[in-house]
């Protein structure tokens, strides 16, 4: 049975019912709904904390006072004298002596008043102060403020409602915590805690809320855009949220929950805040193609362009574990949100192949063949058929919705075989190249096998020249097989005709 909630604007009410909404439904609230969340009140104990963006946020301030009055009142409002502590007791002699000394000081003004009007209209005159201790709490607490040193700059200490947003959402955590009725179950819920935090404050303050640090919680939520926040979660805690659809971690994955999480770290964690994939085998793969991301999304103001991620997973064995990740994730319905593509070097046929059975990806039988067409040409170092190959496998891959594209040769090959004379005198300045001034030298010097099937042992496959291509590289001149990756990884995105155009063949 739903408990659902509908807040009109114009009256600022609430009204609450039971079960699915009825078409022309009356507005006051059923009783037993009523009822229901009563009694979710009297077991639960609710926090939430915003994000905070004005650093005289009106709300912290307002949690500060209500810390201070709280204690306040505790220490004013003990039930009996006897037994009371000194703090309970000195307050309350200190409240009778500002009340009794405040009428002593007022009593003889009053008097000298009287004394000027005609005694048969006031006989006497005496001060009455019209207040009691809960008074007295309120007004001290408006009146208290908390005080930080935050560093060498600001010994004298600073105003809490002047220190960034960051730190606010941290100081209100633990206000929140003084506040907290602990003979209830605790729902805390935080938005972007992230807010203005240098990156290690966010580490330290994701942590600091993960770990619980001695509070406990119910259930704890936190909806955050920082992958930072998100490496210090572990993987079955996780939820991605897209459009107002949620896919959560896969309890199936039991047994894998450490290794997802392991995943997580660092590019993992980013990679959740994409939705269309590029799984590469190495760093040098990853800087490439992010480097013609960043280029296109620049060139053509593509802002979908930021929701594409690519991920270097190792080496050509190493895809299946992600692959397992990225398919977890799973909304109500049971369907995947993240888009991949895996993009491999031509000797890789069989790896991927081999990755896609360990991950449960089903490919038909042509597919197969295809992959074994490959690798079969490859080991047998007929390039010219190797290469064909490679563009049929990838053209199948594309019918047939396979997530695997290879790249002609392997990248080096891929991205320079069919550069101009004018673009290869920029790379060899780019690599700081000095051999033999043609392409498949330059190819050979960089690792290529793409010539021969065979690498050269002392390539130089530093990933930053990997980069430095990709930056100089015009796109019309790479090979298609690179081409086909981009335009699969792109593919969940509505890209503009410019994008299409750099891509176009020679």
């Amino acid at each position: 049975m739903d408990l659902r909630f509908d807040l009109k604007k114009v009256d600022k009410k609430i009204t609450a019912k039971l079960g699915s909404p009825k078409k022309g439904e009356d507005r006051p609230s059923e009783a037993k709904a009523i009822e229901i969340l009563q009694r979710i009140r009297s077991l639960f104990h609710y926090e939430y904390i915003s994000a905070y963006r004005d650093v005289a946020s009106e709300r912290f301030n307002a949690s500060l006072q209500n810390v201070f009055e709280k204690k306040l009142r505790e220490a004013f409002t003990h039930n009996k004298q006897a037994g009371a502590p000194a703090g309970y007791r000195a307050l309350t002699r200190a409240a009778d002596t500002i009340f009794q000394e405040s009428v002593k000081q007022l009593n003889p003004v009053l008097n000298t008043i009287v004394k000027s009007v005609s005694s048969a209209l006031v006989h006497s005159a005496a001060a009455n102060i019209k207040a009691n201790k809960e008074d007295l709490v309120e007004w001290i607490a408006s009146k208290a403020a908390l005080k930080l040193e935050t560093g060498e700059h600001d010994e004298e200490k600073v105003d809490a409602v002047e220190v960034g947003s960051g730190l606010q959402s941290s100081l209100d955590l633990a206000l929140r915590r003084t506040l907290i009725d602990s003979s209830k179950k605790v729902i805390l819920a935080i938005d972007e805690p992230e807010a203005f935090l240098h990156p290690s404050a966010q580490r330290r303050f994701g942590r600091q809320l993960l770990s619980k640090d001695g509070f406990e919680w119910e259930k704890l939520i936190i909806t955050t855009h920082s992958p930072i926040i998100v490496e210090e979660a572990e993987y079955i805690d996780i939820i991605v949220a897209d459009n107002q659809k949620y896919y959560s971690s896969s309890k199936e994955e039991t047994g894998r929950y450490e290794i997802n999480t392991a995943f997580l770290r660092g590019q993992g964690a980013e990679m959740l805040f994409g939705n269309s994939i590029l799984l590469v085998e190495g760093e040098g793969d990853r800087l490439f193609f992010e480097i013609i991301r960043r280029r296109l999304a620049a060139d053509s103001k593509e802002a979908q362009l930021d929701r594409a991620f690519v991920v270097g997973v190792g080496s050509n064995t190493q895809f299946a574990p992600w692959i397992r990740l990225l398919k977890s994730f799973k909304g109500a319905s049971g369907n995947t949100f993240f888009n991949f593509i895996c993009a491999v070097d031509g000797d890789s046929a069989t790896q991927i192949s081999e990755s896609f059975r360990k991950a449960s990806i089903d490919i038909d039988a042509d597919v197969r063949r295809a992959f074994q067409t490959v690798q079969g040409h490859f080991s047998s170092q007929h390039r010219d058929e190797w290469h064909k190959t490679i563009g049929a496998l990838n053209q199948l891959c594309k019918e047939r919705h396979v997530p695997s594209r290879l790249m002609v040769g392997d990248l080096e090959y891929a991205a320079i075989n069919k550069v101009t004379s004018n673009t290869l005198s920029e790379l060899y300045n780019a690599l700081n190249y000095t051999g033999k001034k043609d392409a498949h030298s330059l190819m050979y010097w960089l690792g290529s096998k793409g010539m021969t099937g065979n690498a050269p042992s002392d390539g130089n496959k530093e990933p930053w020249r990997r980069a430095k291509m990709g930056q100089v590289i015009p796109l019309k001149q790479l090979d298609d097989s690179i081409k086909s990756v981009i335009r699969a990884w792109f593919k969940p995105f509505s890209v503009g005709r410019a994008i299409l155009n750099e891509l176009a063949d020679v």
